[in-house]
């Protein structure tokens, strides 16, 4: 029986190129920001996947077992124990971000240090505003993992989807088991 391509909707289609021009534009901006912010999005994406993939049903189910254990993975690996003492280290979460802001409101005299713990902000003398550096090498990496992972996921979950349809055409094609019959 041969396997028909699965079809992609334009709602489909629409959401892959927005995925990918975001994506785009915070390794264009890479700050701290940007690198918490893609980092939330793929741990949780990845924990949504995990739900999906235990209460979810056919190949849906096989879909986001695939994509979350891509997914864990790959963060473990590069984030995990795996990583060398000289790797970058996995950005903050946006709860940190928002912690800070609710700091820098009840604390304002502790919220120079603690923004500058977490998000690496330069400070100009005189008390002007606050100054990202225009780079960050190391926000890029973090925000370039994060990507990666949901990538790596999403492939996770095509291959998972194809194992299983062609486990379950050969069983198709396989016919029904003959079991012998005792006399």
């Amino acid at each position: 029986m041969p396997m028909t391509p699965k079809r992609v909707s334009i709602a489909g289609l629409m959401g892959f190129v927005v995925v990918v021009a975001v994506g785009l534009v915070a390794l264009k901006q890479a700050d701290p920001t940007w690198a918490s912010a893609c980092f939330t999005i793929a741990v949780g994406t990845l924990t949504v996947g995990i739900f999906r993939a235990v209460f979810g049903r056919g190949r849906s189910r096989t879909f986001w077992t695939g994509f979350s254990l891509a997914g864990w993975l790959y963060l473990f690996w590069v984030f995990g124990v795996f990583s060398r003492a000289d790797e970058v280290e996995p950005p903050p979460l946006l709860t940190r971000s928002g912690l800070a802001r609710v700091q820098e409101i009840l604390h304002p005299k502790a919220t120079t240090s603690v923004l500058n713990t977490i998000f690496h902000f330069s400070f100009t003398n005189r008390g002007k505003p606050l100054v990202i550096d225009p780079f960050d090498e190391t926000s890029f990496e973090q925000t370039g993992e994060s990507l990666w992972a949901l990538l790596i996921a999403w492939a996770g979950g095509l291959h998972a989807v194809r194992l299983v349809a062609r486990r379950e055409a050969r069983e198709a094609s396989a016919g029904p088991a003959v079991t012998p019959s005792s006399p």
